[in-house]
């Protein structure tokens, strides 16, 4: 894939383009990619993607310790990749940038830079200050500038709008299943392995403690999950658990564990990616060890079922 960054270097004259955060590159995201692929063939142009980062709240400070996003930076990259698109246009977003007026915005961006042919956003996309250029705005901006725009509306499923906000609350609160259904891959997370207490391998269940470095990157709800774990490009089977600890040592800060399934390497250090496949339970505090081996071989249990039913 090809990442341009404004005026540094020169993008392809007259393309078709589709501007949004798409965070999640859920499937309503996918339908507006299509529809730029399926625009740029039809006028012989080439399909972009154009998107703010980082979130315009890191930039203006506004309840930065509550933003937390589906996919990083890197990771939307990749799935836009996935999806078919190469050419993918990344604008700074500063202080100074969130003064521009929507038609600052528009002509300095899409007119003088970009030269788009024709421009198609989602139904709730907006650009200038404090968003006031909405759909019909562009639309009138178009006009005048010679830019078609078109809007996709709201994909939907089972009569429910989809959102990156409703995804993400559906991956806070642990229905990862439903996250799936509406982004159209698992939802995961990606980090390093480090060393915990090794409490989990004295009672027969050794977990991998993975540090998420990107600290906007959102965690799902507490409590124990099937998961899926990619290591060196390999899937293996694992159940995780996300949470304090309790019954071990009350800890003051949450912990990400995975046991892996039917694994035995040394892997501190290691990179580590996990697919959230479906939450089996709550995190809970246990009367004793044995309480807590013993639900943990059941975990396992289930957690192989759920697993060997998407093989």
């Amino acid at each position: 894939m090809k990442i341009y960054k404004p005026f540094e270097e020169d993008v392809p004259a007259k393309g078709v383009a589709a501007l949004g955060f798409f965070d999640g590159v859920h499937i309503g995201h996918q339908a507006i990619l299509n529809k730029v692929k399926t625009e740029a063939a039809k006028l012989e142009a080439t399909p972009l993607l154009l998107t703010l980062w980082p979130h315009p709240r890191i930039v203006l400070n506004k309840n930065t310790a509550e933003l937390h996003l589906i996919n990083t930076l890197e990771e939307k990259t990749s799935l836009f990749s996935q999806n078919g698109l190469e050419h993918f246009v990344v604008i700074p977003f500063t202080e100074e940038l969130s003064n521009y007026s929507a038609e600052a915005f528009f002509k300095h961006f899409f007119v003088d830079w970009l030269k788009l042919s024709k421009l198609i956003v989602g139904y709730d996309h907006h650009i200038g200050k404090n968003g006031t250029g909405d759909f019909e705005s562009m639309q009138r901006l178009g006009d005048k500038y010679g830019i078609s725009v078109e809007k996709i509306d709201a994909l939907t499923s089972d009569d429910i709008s989809i959102s990156s906000t409703k995804i993400r609350n559906l991956i806070t609160n642990g229905d990862v299943a439903t996250a799936h259904k509406y982004l159209g891959y698992r939802y995961f997370i990606s980090g390093t392995v480090e060393y915990g207490n090794q409490l989990g391998r004295q009672i027969g269940f050794p977990t991998a403690n993975i540090k998420v470095d990107n600290t906007n990157k959102l965690i799902p709800a507490d409590g124990v999950y099937a998961v899926n774990v990619i290591i060196d490009g390999f899937t293996h089977k694992g159940m995780l658990n996300i949470g304090l600890r309790p019954t071990i040592n009350n800890n003051l800060h949450k912990t990400i564990e995975v046991n892996i399934f039917d694994f035995n390497r040394t892997i501190y250090g290691c990179s580590i990616s996990i697919l959230f496949v479906e939450r089996i339970r709550s995190e809970k505090k246990f009367e004793s060890i044995e309480s807590l081996k013993f639900q943990l071989e059941q975990d396992k249990n289930i957690a192989t079922k759920i697993l060997n039913k998407i093989d």
